[in-house]
């Protein structure tokens, strides 16, 4: 009789583990048709040396890679890529956070209220929202050139870094404000209160409570922001007049030119860069965590 009872909780795992990993079989199914499988093909185009070879008819071969380390223009955008998204991520956590602390501390209808105009743009298409920000500097530009100039006179607010750094801001501002801002509002009020009867003054209370407290969702919103901001493809379109290629236009440049080896190099780098980058702000973030732990 004990020995059945002693078997009973083991019969019970094996149970749950068989029913978890039936509902797990759908996620498995997606993962592997639409994310590895994907992969593994542009994996094979970028290792071969033929771009019009199908799958069964592969030479593998460096060449795509040789192609893509010997240009300067595509390693030029690459850099410039990334470089404009991680600004561009910084200035928009600049604007996020204090913005979302000072809403989380506002009347629980005051923020409601304030949160549904700010992450409006969310509902939103992308390209609407890139269009009217073009106009906006199309405007800027007739103020100062005279509204009697017409299109590419009143652009010269458009083709620039600071054009695209804006856009990106623009654009990726909801998903930066939001994961900070639900953070926020789960801190303890006594939290505050303890802090100032400790005597910490605001700024005190902000770095040494709420900052460690959300560093977690920071990192989480800067890898949503930074991640599409490297690859965007309609910002630099639309606010340059396709005049700037950026990595995102390049790829698709090479896409119609139907040279998908060369194509997938450059994704596959790019892909590489990024999870280098992902890979930096976890252990920052752990390090982070054990430093608001202790």
């Amino acid at each position: 009789m004990e020995q059945i009872i002693r078997n009973q909780p083991r019969a019970d795992k094996k149970k749950k583990l068989s029913f978890d990993s039936i509902l797990g079989i759908p996620y498995y199914v997606f993962l592997v048709v639409f994310v590895i499988f994907p992969l593994l093909i542009m994996m094979l185009y970028a290792f071969t040396s033929n771009a019009q070879a199908n799958i069964f008819n592969i030479r593998f071969s460096f060449e795509n890679f040789g192609i893509f380390l010997t240009s300067d223009y595509v390693f030029k955008s690459l850099l410039e890529s990334i470089w404009l998204a991680i600004v561009s991520t910084l200035i928009c956590l600049a604007i996020c956070y204090p913005l979302a602390f000072m809403v989380s501390r506002l009347k629980r209808r005051t923020q409601t209220i304030l949160v549904l105009f700010l992450t409006a743009s969310m509902w939103i298409n992308s390209l609407i929202l890139i269009h009217s920000l073009k106009n906006v500097f199309l405007l800027a530009g007739n103020l100062v050139v005279g509204f009697d100039k017409s299109f590419p006179a009143n652009a010269i607010f458009l083709g620039h870094d600071y054009s695209i750094i804006i856009g990106m801001i623009f654009l990726y501002f909801p998903y930066m404000f939001l994961p900070i801002y639900t953070q926020m509002t789960k801190i303890d009020e006594n939290l505050f209160e303890g802090a100032a009867d400790l005597g910490a003054n605001k700024f005190q209370t902000i770095f040494r409570v709420v900052v460690p407290l959300t560093l977690s969702s920071v990192f989480s919103s800067c890898l949503v922001v930074l991640l599409p901001a490297t690859t965007t493809l309609v910002v630099p379109e639309i606010l340059t007049s396709g005049n700037r290629k950026m990595i995102g236009n390049l790829i698709e440049f090479l896409y119609n030119e139907s040279q998908f080896g060369q194509m997938a190099a450059v994704a596959l780098v790019l892909t590489v860069s990024l999870l280098i980058i992902v890979g930096i702000m976890k252990l920052l973030n752990r390090y982070e965590e054990v430093l608001s732990n202790d």
